[in-house]
């Protein structure tokens, strides 16, 4: 009998774990590293804490990650987010109007830091010239498509005609095409690809992006769960930020590619973080308090 008791007991220590994470514990580590500087380790502190803690009872969780990310070099949209989903989540706070301002300090330096780095590449590309090959003409679509998603669409496409080639495919036109039809500038990005070919192909593609604008556009129309939404967006960019120092003295050289296919990957990650630019965009216009 005494045997079957200890398996039944095993059993349950299998089907119902004891949880041996503390969010409690987890803060007063990340307080410590936070006051010594170490904002890194803060910053997986304060994540261990709201991963086994409840932010929405306690939105200190948030606040303190959001802290220690504006404090970490080259965390500025990731900062921001947090900063939103402790808003979303405590907007009665009495420091609700410090966060605000800072908010709008960060995605202000972002926005200043992508835009002089979209530059960067344009002039490597220019560097490189077209007879570096494909990767320069990936380069040059993946930056000109990131200055649409940061809202910037008036020049994004004059630099696109110095790689253009009448036997090439220029790959760098479709990217910038799909850029706009996925802001929502569908007879734009048509117009920009009428005379490539095959017209059948592209124009799926275009449609397709522009569809899935209006589902996002669609999707965070009612946003029922602002502070879901803004978490969302910060685990995104929390990831994507990690190699591309935004803000950081090492950005210089990382802009600064030795070769095209390393400016290719550069630019490509840098597309990617303006693409969440431009999510973030959407849901701040939507989640408005």
């Amino acid at each position: 009998m005494r045997k079957i008791f200890i398996l039944y007991a095993i059993a349950l220590i299998f089907l119902f774990p004891v949880s041996q994470a503390d969010p409690n514990q987890a803060m007063e580590r990340g307080y410590r590293a936070a006051q010594a500087g170490r904002w890194e380790e803060a910053i997986e502190a304060f994540d261990e804490a709201r991963r086994t803690g409840n932010v929405r009872q306690s939105p200190q969780i948030l606040l303190n990650l959001a802290l220690a990310y504006d404090h970490a070099p080259g965390r500025l949209l990731t900062a921001a987010s947090w900063y939103q989903a402790y808003l979303a989540v405590s907007p009665d706070a009495s420091n609700a109007g410090q966060v605000a301002k800072r908010i709008e300090e960060l995605v202000q330096a972002f926005d200043e830091r992508m835009l002089h780095t979209i530059w960067n590449v344009e002039e490597k590309v220019a560097e490189f010239g077209p007879e570096s090959g494909d990767s320069v003409e990936k380069a040059l679509g993946d930056v000109e498509a990131a200055r649409i998603y940061m809202g910037h669409t008036e020049n994004a496409t004059e630099k696109l005609f110095l790689l253009s080639s009448p036997s090439g495919e220029n790959s760098h036109f479709m990217q910038v095409a799909l850029a706009k039809a996925s802001t929502g500038e569908i007879t734009q990005a048509k117009q920009l690809m009428v005379d490539m070919s095959p017209q059948e192909v592209i124009q799926r593609k275009l449609d397709s992006a522009y569809k899935s604008h209006t589902q996002l556009q669609r999707a965070f129309r009612t946003c029922n769960d602002p502070a879901g939404r803004w978490m969302e967006i910060a685990l995104r960019t929390q990831v994507m930020h990690r190699g591309i120092p935004v803000d950081a003295p090492a950005f210089t050289e990382f802009v600064q590619a030795t070769s095209p296919v390393e400016l290719a990957e550069n630019a490509h990650a840098i597309w990617r973080l303006a693409k969440m630019r431009q999510r973030y965009h959407v849901i701040a216009r939507s989640c408005r308090p």
